[in-house]
């Protein structure tokens, strides 16, 4: 019996069974001879990975190399993982059902702290030993990239490498490199060669130095770069989109055709590493925009699109673009959404022309509750000015708004909480008018590196508890405040901010089961502890001021 074979035996029992079959329109077949051979990893279920826009990004750029090949695989979800193990079969890709320790190199898009333990399942499944220290000749070099690669230190003993930046700089070199060079020179000199690339960090090449257990910088090989300097994409350019995206079989987290308008953020606020890792600002042209989105509706036929930025209205063209896309989505009744907005930048004639898009919600985030705090965090925010577009946007017909506030910044004190009810119940008084709801998010501040608050001290548990009870309890009925549990983000601010010694937490963790930790269903943080406890680390020791 084929490979393939036996997992079709095995789809009738398991949820879902289109996440493994693979073959959606736009999805790319290639043959394997003769071409340097990429598995693109993420190390969530299908649902997730196949809205990761970054990895269709990827995708295409490395499938419009003809002698490069890209296939993806996902982590299969605990019915279908279940099956593999019992009759040993191991983690392919959907294009071609290749094992992934047949390709040249596997590459790991590390989105999210809480999944890293599903990282060392998947190496597992695949028959790749965990290690990069542990893996033989023939073994894949193993890579990774993505916003959690920009500190690379907890799940360093897991890689040979990390891609730091943007993808479309120069990862199709390290790959050609790489498919031209396995098997002819040593895998040792191989991974070191790698490190005269720009934007690869080489963990081998840097060993951590500890001074009372605290981490003390690196001691550093001759020749390799100090400090590694992240890939950027200088422009935006047109090739880099899929041309279509692929179509996944069943619904995705975001399951509607999206377009990059820019990327990159002119704010700063300081506890966002996205707008830090991903600066500078670049931005794409209107004309380019719609070509795309026009394009790409008549090969996908979605009846939903939307745009993708840290926060649209930032886009210096946002008025123009709406204007050029408005005629034709009504003509063809598309559904237009917007990622958050800022009510600074809404006037009467923004809403006259967003005012075609499906009124489901408003997304707002003022993130904190005092022009004081706010100042703090680097982000104005004119609150009379989002009580006016709140009651604006309910005018019009919008049935609800979203709000998000952060809690644990940095000089916080229980005025600046008390701040976000008075918020909160201004809005509702609003929305009451107009029968409309107010959702809240209330998420605690996690400490990111490459931030400016990236040695602040994190809050605990019980604080954390203490601080989101206040702002619940004193909400109005018609607000529904949805507070981020407390261990997610203890866990989420080890694993950012860590060091080498939390791979071995790491491993510990999911040999006792710890996987599709960003799942609430599987959420087990004791794991975590425990494993810690056992390395003789503390919880404290991680989230104290540096």
């Amino acid at each position: 019996m084929s490979l393939w074979s036996e997992i079709e035996s095995i789809l009738p029992l398991v949820e879902k069974p289109a996440r493994y079959i693979g073959g959606e329109r736009g999805s790319v077949i290639k043959a394997h001879e003769g071409r340097a051979t990429f598995a693109l990893a993420f190390p969530e279920v299908y649902e997730l990975g196949a809205s990761h826009f970054g990895g269709l990004i990827i995708y295409n750029i490395l499938n419009s190399e003809d002698d490069i090949v890209c296939e993806r695989v996902y982590m299969p979800w605990e019915d279908m993982r279940a099956k593999l193990i019992e009759r040993k079969i191991p983690l392919v890709t959907l294009e071609t059902k290749t094992p992934l320790k047949n390709f040249d190199v596997v590459g790991f898009s590390l989105e999210h702290e809480l999944s890293y333990t599903n990282v060392l399942d998947m190496l597992n499944l695949a028959g790749i030993p965990i290690t990069s220290a542990s893996r033989g000749e023939d073994d894949p070099i193993v890579i990774a990239g993505g916003v959690s690669a920009f500190n690379p230190e907890p799940m360093a003993p897991f890689f040979d490498a990390f891609y730091i930046g943007d993808a479309e700089v120069n990862l199709v070199d390290v790959v050609r490199f790489i498919g031209r060079n396995k098997g002819k020179i040593p895998r040792r000199e191989l991974i070191r060669e790698l490190a005269r690339f720009d934007g690869i960090y080489v963990p081998a090449l840097y060993k951590p130095r500890f001074i009372d257990g605290r981490f003390d910088g690196f001691e550093v090989e001759d020749e390799a770069p100090y400090p590694v300097k992240a890939n950027i994409a200088p422009e935006l350019k047109d090739e880099f989109y899929p041309k279509p995206p692929i179509i996944p079989w069943i619904e995705v987290v975001h399951n509607r055709l999206r377009v990059e308008i820019n990327r990159g953020c002119p704010k700063g606020c300081r506890f966002c590493q996205a707008g830090f890792v991903y600066r500078p600002n670049r931005e794409r042209e209107v004309e380019s925009i719609v070509s795309e989105l026009r394009r790409n509706y008549e090969l996908t036929g979605w009846a939903q699109i939307g745009v993708l930025s840290l926060s649209a209205t930032d886009y210096s063209n946002i008025i123009p673009l709406i204007d050029s896309l408005r005629p034709w989505i009504e003509h063809e009744n598309i559904e237009f959404s917007l990622p958050s907005i800022r009510p600074e930048k809404l006037s009467h004639e923004t809403f006259r022309l967003i005012g075609f898009m499906r009124k489901t919600g408003l997304t707002f985030a003022p993130e904190a509750g005092t022009e004081r705090l706010r100042a703090v965090i680097n982000k104005p925010y004119d609150i009379d000015k989002l009580y006016w577009a709140c009651e604006k946007a309910f005018q019009l017909g919008w049935r609800g708004v979203k709000l998000y506030f952060m809690i644990g910044l940095p000089t916080e004190t229980d005025e600046d909480l008390f701040g976000i009810v008075e918020i909160l119940r201004n809005v509702s008084r609003i929305a009451k008018r107009f029968k409309s709801n107010v959702r809240v998010t209330v998420s605690p501040f996690v400490p990111k590196p490459h931030t400016p608050f990236s040695w602040a001290r994190q809050i605990d548990a019980a604080e954390i508890r203490r601080r989101g009870w206040l702002i619940k309890s004193r909400c109005p009925g018609n607000v529904n405040v949805d507070l981020r549990r407390a261990e997610v983000s203890i866990l989420e601010g080890i694993l950012s901010r860590g060091d080498r010694r939390l791979g071995d937490v790491i491993m510990r963790a999911w040999q006792k089961g710890a996987i599709n930790a960003a799942w609430k269903e599987s959420f087990k943080p004791e794991l975590f502890f425990e494993a810690m406890s056992e390395c003789g680390l503390s919880v404290d020791e991680f989230l104290r001021e540096r």
